[in-house]
Order: C-alpha cells, then sequence, then structure tokens
C-alpha cells in the first residue's frame, strides 16, 4: 500500500487558497489508493494556532474530505459518565443522540492514555466539530469481541 504524509497547521482551515489545495491533494491521493497519513505540522505551528492533537485536527479533514463517517479509537471502549478505569459505577452511554452541554461539562479533560494525548473530552469536543460539518462518529476501541469493521 502507497502512504503519502501530510502535516498541516490550523491555519489551513481558514485560508481558502490553502484549504482547496489540501482538498485536491487528499482528493488525488484517495483516487489513487494512496493512504494518507495527516498529522499537525509541529515544527511551524504557533502555539496559539495548533491543535493540541489530533482529535481535532482529524475532525476538520473529516469535514475537508466530506467523510460519511470519523472513527476515533481509544483505549476506553465509548463514553462513560464517569471514568471506568477509576471509578467502577460509571455508565456507558451506548449511543447519544445529541453532544449536549451537560455532557460536555461532565466529561473531565483527562490527559489520554499511554497512547495518546488527547482524552475524552477532547474526542467529543471533535466529535462536535465533525457531527456539525455533517459527519456521523464513533468513539471506541478497535479490541475485543466487538471490533469496529
Amino acid at each position: 500500500m502507497t502512504t503519502a504524509q501530510l502535516l498541516l497547521t490550523k491555519d489551513v482551515f481558514s485560508n481558502e487558497i490553502q484549504y482547496s489545495n489540501v482538498y485536491s491533494t487528499l482528493t488525488e491521493l484517495l483516487k489513487r489508493d494512496a493512504l494518507p497519513i495527516i498529522n499537525e505540522n509541529d515544527t511551524v505551528s504557533i502555539d496559539e494556532l495548533t491543535f493540541g492533537d489530533n482529535d481535532m485536527l482529524s475532525a476538520l479533514v473529516s469535514g475537508l474530505v466530506h467523510a460519511d463517517f470519523l472513527i476515533m479509537l481509544t483505549d476506553i471502549n465509548g463514553l462513560y459518565d464517569k471514568n471506568p478505569k477509576t471509578d467502577s459505577t460509571a455508565q456507558k452511554y451506548d449511543r447519544l443522540p445529541a453532544l449536549t452541554a451537560e455532557i460536555l461539562q461532565q466529561t473531565k479533560h483527562e490527559s489520554g492514555s499511554k497512547f495518546g494525548t488527547g482524552g475524552m473530552k477532547s474526542k467529543l469536543l471533535a466529535a462536535k466539530t465533525a457531527l456539525s460539518l455533517g459527519v456521523r462518529v464513533f468513539v471506541g476501541t478497535g479490541e475485543g469481541g466487538r471490533q469496529a469493521r
């Protein structure tokens, strides 16, 4: 499989010419069956213009390419009302018809897992952005008997 690395900065999404160039590049790569590997260009990003993690970047890119679905994988299988790693009374949400202010507020900002930096709040904020761009969202793990396929 052919891969292609794209390093983006936040200003790409507010500059019409850059936005159009990234869209053209991504659609051409996908037409050629290449797998784009997209990350923030940390070396040139100004602190005030960074994504902070790749969750929001993935949401904005999914909107840019008019994706049908955004899949965000995490070490926690879905969204809980509390952290299931530290609270055994945590209840899992099977489906959220909407991301309400109450749900966003009860989700504390966590530093993420040993594999990432975003945490669940970051994923929810990214999901809210993707949904506003017409992209459906799945947040969960790829492990276990009910893997995302």
